[in-house]
């Protein structure tokens, strides 16, 4: 038998396909996965969450402080016990409100701003007690801030981090460039969720505002004010800030509040001005 040599076939280890639509479908499979996890641990979170109880939150949020422990410096002692005597009041028109105690602290600060910690502790800025101040801007903000634990918004944000954070390490190594993708993904997806629970939160605080006054009247001045500052600054958000902002753009947040308040057919009524003796210098 005759030996009839042959070259060796170079095409062997060549892809049948260009790399990059390779590198296409690989990339397109790994978004499509991250975004079905995302969408699918927010559902098992959501509805887990409710289901957690208040003294369960509570112990979570001491869990919390024992390494950033919550301390009210107390600096203004006469606003101070005047906003705890409004939020208390603010409790009681709540139905379902957590068993745990909403408490509130003053802080000096250099611009309008308040947030809600996990526990039930809200600070306020100094600067809501400037003069021309009304209560009705107070208000809203506080009612605003209670929205956060009325959807259990701290609860949620923790799932959504501790779940993610979980899902990576258990795939991927903890220092591995694509753990570190997934973080950069998630970032920015929780980014457009917390504007969802901004949204969500000044529902719930004008709905609270209204049984507070009576009606809708100055439930939105503080938002409108803000705007205006903004302009005047022209510091109008970007589209790509307004996609990764952690918050909806104050002319949105009106938007929705007027539309609520129409639709549920709230009166406005004169708004009720700060007493002199709670301003601060």
């Amino acid at each position: 038998m005759r030996i009839i040599p042959k070259n060796p076939d170079d095409t062997v280890n060549i892809p049948k396909h260009h790399p990059l639509l390779e590198f296409l479908k690989v990339f397109l499979g790994f978004t499509i996965f991250l975004v079905i996890a995302y969408f699918v641990l927010g559902f098992v979170v959501n509805f887990v969450t409710p289901h957690i109880s208040h003294d369960t939150e509570q112990k979570i949020a001491k869990t919390i402080y024992r390494t950033h422990k919550y301390e009210c410096p107390n600096v203004y002692p006469e606003q101070q016990q005047w906003l705890q005597e409004q939020l208390n009041k603010l409790v009681s028109f709540w139905s379902d409100a957590p068993s745990f105690p909403l408490t509130v602290c003053i802080r000096k600060m250099s611009t309008r701003n308040a947030f809600a910690g996990p526990g039930g502790f809200i600070t306020f800025s100094s600067e809501f007690f400037k003069p021309g101040a009304s209560e009705n801007e107070i208000i809203m903000v506080l009612s605003h801030e209670m929205g956060h634990y009325a959807h259990r918004h701290h609860l949620k944000s923790l799932g959504h981090t501790l779940g993610f954070l979980l899902l990576s390490v258990t795939l991927f190594d903890m220092d591995s460039e694509v753990t570190q993708l997934v973080s950069k993904f998630t970032h920015v997806g929780s980014r457009q969720y917390s504007q969802a629970e901004e949204k969500e939160a000044d529902l719930f605080g004008l709905n609270l505002f209204v049984q507070y006054f009576g009606h809708a009247g100055g439930a939105t001045d503080f938002f409108l004010q803000e705007q205006k500052l903004k302009e005047k600054e022209n510091r109008n958000p970007s589209l790509i800030h307004q996609f990764t902002s952690t918050h909806p753009t104050y002319k949105k947040r009106v938007q929705a509040m007027d539309h609520w308040i129409h639709k549920h057919g709230y009166e406005k009524k004169r708004i009720t001005y700060l007493p002199e003796n709670l301003f601060i210098d």
